[in-house]
């Protein structure tokens, strides 16, 4: 069984390159617009892994990650960050979250996706 990635960025070339990149690595990809989207799907259907754009309209990723880390069902999923914003992190306080700066290398996301979920 595919693993299941919601990635959820405003950017529609973002959203079109890793969609392509991600499904020819063999994961189901499901997308969103905006973080208020990106929280229903999750919800409805939670994903095996999500690629979050911090910047985004209506709900932030941050935001987003937030309230997904309160409800028990999608607590437990992987974040991985995608930001414009010009800064440092150690990848976030909880779990595997990581950040990665835009524009970054699809190589190197596949990659961290392929350790994280073990694929």
């Amino acid at each position: 069984m595919k693993k299941r990635i919601l990635v959820v960025d405003d950017e529609q070339d973002i959203v079109s390159m890793l969609r392509m990149r991600l499904e020819a690595a063999g994961y189901e990809v499901s997308t969103a617009s905006d973080g208020e989207e990106g929280l229903a799907r999750a919800t409805e259907a939670p994903p095996d892994l999500m690629i979050l754009d911090i910047l985004m309209p209506k709900m932030d990723g941050i935001a987003m990650s937030d309230a997904l880390k309160k409800n028990p069902r999608t607590r437990n999923i992987p974040v991985l960050f995608l930001t414009a914003l010009k800064r440092q992190s150690d990848g976030g306080a909880s779990g595997p979250n990581l950040i990665f700066s835009k524009p970054f290398s699809g190589g190197e996301l596949t990659e961290k996706i392929s350790e994280i979920l073990g694929t």
